[in-house]
């Protein structure tokens, strides 16, 4: 539940907050809108009859409205080619990060009521922040999520990758990073580098000259290659809709035929 007035949110989230204040500070002095609930969503919602048994729930970058996964064509392909199938995007912006109570939203305004309306197939579909959402939503509710698609995800500074590279899994019992503020990615890689069987698949995709291509790569090692995509292009819409036809090509997860 999201944190009352005074409350202190408990360590993983105070991290997450810190990590996401950065990324705030970034977007260009627009105002960060609250976290209101129920959250915001475009597409499929509790109060309607599913068509299908599985089900997309689509979370945007930083700056990016729900809407734009429909304006930029990504819920068109995804429908033309996987037939009946839902989805709902979901307006997971920054202030849901920074309140400490993303995953717990999510969970709660989404995916539990997607179980309850009989959703056999839940993947999270995240765009860069939208990604680091999906990989602490699996993390945190491995019971709601499963599998992920990832499109060039967040997970940290340069220093976070090569530290991770360094300490690999012990990276948590490593000094601390310079910035405070990327124990939370750390966790999450720590997360990701332990083998784990029952893990729900992750997918990911992205361009080569994105500018956080070094931590999709290092990414990339830890995933079976027919669940890595690589393509032309940077940290944006053009590079991803590239991915996702790639994918939906390979028939990876939530997204075969």
């Amino acid at each position: 539940m999201t944190p009352g007035p005074g409350s202190v949110p408990p360590v993983p989230h105070r991290r997450l907050l810190l990590a996401l204040s950065l990324l705030a500070l970034g977007a260009c002095g627009s105002t960060i809108p609250p976290a209101t609930r129920p959250i915001r969503t475009v597409g499929w919602s509790p109060a309607q009859a599913r068509r299908s048994d599985r089900l997309l729930v689509l979370l945007p970058g930083r700056l990016s409205p729900p809407e734009e996964f429909r304006s930029e064509g990504l819920e068109a392909e995804l429908a033309r080619t996987l037939g009946p199938v839902d989805q709902v995007a979901v307006d997971a912006h920054v202030g849901y990060y920074l309140s400490g109570a993303f995953v717990e939203t999510l969970a709660e305004d989404v995916l539990v009521p997607a179980r309850k309306a009989g959703f056999r197939d839940v993947w999270i579909v995240g765009a860069s922040l939208g990604g680091s959402g999906a990989l602490a939503t699996l993390k945190k509710r491995p019971d709601l999520v499963d599998g992920l698609v990832l499109l060039a995800p967040y997970l940290g500074s340069e220093e976070v990758v090569e530290r991770v590279k360094r300490f690999g899994r012990e990276i948590l019992s490593a000094p601390p990073p310079s910035d405070p503020k990327e124990r939370f990615f750390e966790e999450l890689w720590a997360w990701l580098l332990t083998p784990d069987g029952a893990r729900a698949p992750i997918a990911v995709g992205y361009g080569r000259s994105d500018r956080f291509v070094a931590s999709h790569r290092f990414l990339s090692t830890l995933l079976p290659p027919d669940r890595v995509v690589e393509v032309d292009g940077g940290h944006d819409w053009s590079a991803w809709r590239r991915a996702i036809a790639e994918l939906l090509r390979r028939g990876i997860g939530p997204l075969r035929r």
